[in-house]
């Protein structure tokens, strides 16, 4: 009786403090936090190509417009090109592209040519509406052609390149106009009149 009692109670014992041993372990166990990552979510994804400067389109804007384009021309053809009356193999060369005349957008208006040797006037620049410009392919490179005469290229008038220039500078309004002072008189660098003193001799009173 008193082994079964002696047992039942060792065994409570046990039990209490595995219990207690639990319930102690349970609460210095805490859950720690979790804390997002936020130096990288709420920050803005930099772009690796550097951004356009204001008024300039990028390079697939500027590859699309070329590809539209293709069937353009470039100054530098046109610049010192040779200008035919026409697209015959016995085509006359009437002269030289010399110069071009734009209007305030940058479009071509007109194309000056040098046209005195093929009048046979010595020097002549007339300006040819760029209208009337067609261009051709042969041998390989463009034809600038005018379709014109000789009588119609003398009717135009000489080209004067004076109203595209730019206007002179004023002049200054401190000067007035006029040369600069020689320094001549007082304030001047010139030679200075001087009175030498009487080394005479005096009348006796």
């Amino acid at each position: 009786m008193i082994r079964t009692f002696l047992a039942t109670t060792a065994v409570a014992a046990l039990l209490t403090t595995g219990a207690l041993t639990a319930g102690a372990m349970a609460q210095t166990t805490t859950t720690q936090p979790t804390t997002s990552d936020t130096t990288t979510t709420g920050a803005p994804k930099a772009s690796s190509e550097p951004a356009n400067p204001p008024g300039m389109k990028s390079a697939d804007e500027v590859k699309a417009k070329d590809q539209a384009q293709d069937g353009g021309h470039i100054a530098s053809t046109l610049m010192g090109a040779t200008v035919y009356n026409s697209a015959d193999k016995n085509a006359q060369s009437i002269g030289k592209v010399d110069d071009l005349v734009l209007d305030k957008d940058g479009k071509i208006v007109s194309i000056v040519v040098g046209v005195g040797g093929f009048l046979g006037i010595g020097s002549k620049d007339v300006a040819i509406d760029y209208s009337q410009v067609k261009w051709t392919q042969g041998n390989g490179s463009w034809w600038i052609v005018v379709p014109t005469t000789a009588d119609q290229l003398k009717a135009l008038p000489d080209f004067d390149p004076k109203p595209y220039q730019a206007a002179p500078a004023e002049s200054n309004a401190t000067t007035g106009g006029m040369a600069p002072s020689t320094g001549s008189g007082m304030s001047g660098t010139g030679s200075t009149t001087t009175t030498t003193p009487d080394t005479g001799t005096q009348k006796k009173p």
